[in-house]
This record gives structure tokens, sequence and C-alpha cells, in this order.
């Protein structure tokens, strides 16, 4: 189980660090300005949202030991 909880939270910086790059209005603050807010594990989405605004779908697969988070 603590591997998967590894696993999540790795999931859950990518998705950040992908919604800060889809921002590009400023500079925000990764933990205070971006919340991940639901994880769908069927369909490999997370939900987040940039300064309280709408939620974004961030499409996260595993590739070896990487993350790769997608906003479409």
């Amino acid at each position: 189980q603590m591997a998967r909880e590894n696993d999540l939270y790795a999931e859950m910086w990518s998705a950040k660090e992908a919604l800060y790059k889809y921002y590009r209005k400023g500079v925000l603050d990764l933990v205070k300005d971006i919340a991940i807010k639901a994880f769908d594990a069927d369909r490999g989405v997370l939900y987040g949202s940039i300064l309280g605004g709408e939620d974004v779908e961030i499409s996260v697969r595993r590739s070896d030991d990487l993350v790769i988070a997608v906003i479409d």
C-alpha cells in the first residue's frame, strides 16, 4: 500500500507541474495556488484548479519510473 501511496503523490505532483505550465500568466506557488481536487483511478485522470478557478482535467500515465501528466 505504501508503494501505491508514493505513486499517487508522484502523480499529484506531476499534475501540479502540468497545471503550473498550463497557466502561463505569471508566477504561481505550487503548494498554495494549485489544488488537486479529485482522482479518477479508472480513467487515470486527476482534476485540479489554479487559484480556485474552474476544474482542469489532467491525464496521468506511467512509463517505467516516469510519471507523465498531460492537459489536453
